[in-house]
């Protein structure tokens, strides 16, 4: 018998944000995003100007890669406070930012 491997069992659970009347499914990152998020996690810092438009393009990326309706930089921005944009933020970096802890404390 053959062994098999389910990646599918991996996927974490759906997490959704509804904003300006959609719901945008935020469940997967993908892993070329995970991996730009990573290499470039050192220059994210309140001390980078060009931060927020780095993480604001990621959470475009991660937004358009599981959502059939683009989303862009702009929409996003009109529709958003910086309260809902910071928040947003928050929550789509989540699954990447416990990673880099988890990271941290075995290092």
């Amino acid at each position: 018998m053959a062994e098999v491997l389910d990646l599918d069992k991996l996927i974490e659970d759906k997490r959704k944000v509804k904003l300006a009347g959609k719901e945008i499914d935020v469940s997967k990152i993908p892993s070329k995003i995970s991996l730009k998020i990573l290499d470039k996690y050192d220059e994210l810092s309140e001390d980078n100007p060009e931060s927020m438009n780095l993480v604001v393009d990621m959470i475009v990326d991660i937004i358009n890669s599981q959502n059939e309706e683009e989303i862009t930089e702009e929409w996003l921005m009109d529709k958003t406070s910086i309260k809902q944009l910071m928040k947003l933020i928050e929550f789509v970096m989540a699954p990447i930012n416990e990673k880099v802890e988890q990271d941290d404390t075995k290092n």
